[in-house]
């Protein structure tokens, strides 16, 4: 595992920008593992406000508007297609529909490129499971995706992941696992599933006390957990405090979250920052996340990719580390080696 993890680091600044990106099978092939999907590059959690097709359009063109030099550091990551907090009441009917579009889109939807030739990983947020809107969020989806897929050439064009907010136990996660699960059964039984997961949002006291529990129990749902996102602001609103500059009432909470993530085996997204403006904090939130042990960074804006992806990504001195203690590690495997 540990060779595996070394090899993957070093070829993020190295080779052609394929060698880079190509970690793994992308689509979603409808027999592929959501394991290969957890290990994907998880720098930038980016969201797009669900009911803005255009804006959804023009992230799913991102390759053809770059340089090939450009794509590692200005493509998201992970593409959230939010139906939650980047979207009104009012407009949660709009949000479903312009996702439910986008994933329906000919030849494996609008993301297909992005996901099969960059290896980057769709997610749809939707609602909490006490908001009225989630059934409703999951049927559109599912739907769209389940009733394209016929025409996408053996590739599921829907999300990778579901992410599910404000999650406060791990019966939430199930209950969102089962009907994923009890539904893409139905209505694919002459044919294999996908092979989905979920990303939990921890935004509360609540969350943070129970997630030992979310991460484990999570993993063995039928629909795994794979990662989980630390949502700041909300869980500032639950402790009954204001965000100061300092970010200090977020110190424990922070520190937590990828402590018991990486324990779990799972990802981890550090809280996103607000004012985009404002580079050299986030140059500095990303230091101190990274430092933290976080997988990567909440972004709603591009102009925060470049900044976001570059401080989540190995430095070259430990791309050189890995590279020598790979060397000697398979030096060490063929037996010209002496232990420790």
């Amino acid at each position: 595992m540990i060779l595996n993890l070394i090899r993957r680091t070093s070829k993020i600044r190295y080779g052609s920008i394929h060698q880079r990106l190509q970690l793994t099978p992308v689509c979603s092939p409808l027999s592929s593992s959501v394991h290969s999907v957890a290990s994907r590059l998880w720098r930038s959690f980016f969201y797009v406000p669900g009911d803005k097709p255009r804006m959804i359009e023009k992230i799913s063109q991102l390759p053809t508007k770059l340089q090939p030099d450009q794509f590692g550091m200005l493509i998201p990551d992970l593409i959230v297609l939010d139906c939650e907090d980047a979207v009104a009441i009012d407009r949660k009917a709009e949000a479903r529909q312009a996702v439910s579009d986008a994933l329906s889109a000919p030849d494996g939807g609008l993301f297909r490129v992005l996901r099969q030739e960059f290896q980057r990983t769709l997610i749809v947020r939707i609602n909490d499971a006490n908001s009225g809107h989630a059934i409703d969020d999951l049927v559109a989806v599912l739907d769209a995706a389940i009733t394209s897929s016929d025409s996408s050439n053996g590739m599921w064009p829907g999300p990778d992941l579901f992410c599910l907010p404000k999650v406060e136990s791990l019966d939430e996660l199930s209950w969102l696992s089962d009907r994923v699960d009890t539904y893409i059964s139905k209505a694919t039984s002459s044919r294999s599933k996908p092979q989905l997961g979920l990303v939990a949002m921890i935004e509360s006291c609540k969350s943070v006390v129970n997630l030992p529990d979310i991460c484990l129990g999570g993993k063995s749902l039928k629909i795994p957990l794979v990662g989980v996102v630390f949502g700041s602001d909300d869980y500032c609103v639950s402790l009954g405090v204001d965000r100061s500059p300092n970010n200090v009432e977020l110190s424990y909470a922070r520190s937590y979250v990828p402590v018991v993530a990486k324990a779990s085996g799972l990802s981890s997204i550090d809280m996103v920052d607000i004012d985009y403006k404002d580079t050299e904090k986030l140059e500095e939130n990303c230091k101190h996340g990274a430092q933290m042990g976080f997988s990567g960074k909440q972004t709603i804006h591009p102009a925060q990719l470049p900044i976001v992806n570059k401080a989540f990504s190995p430095s070259s001195a430990r791309i050189e580390w890995s590279r020598a203690l790979l060397a000697e590690a398979e030096k060490h495997s063929e037996g010209d080696a002496v232990g420790a």
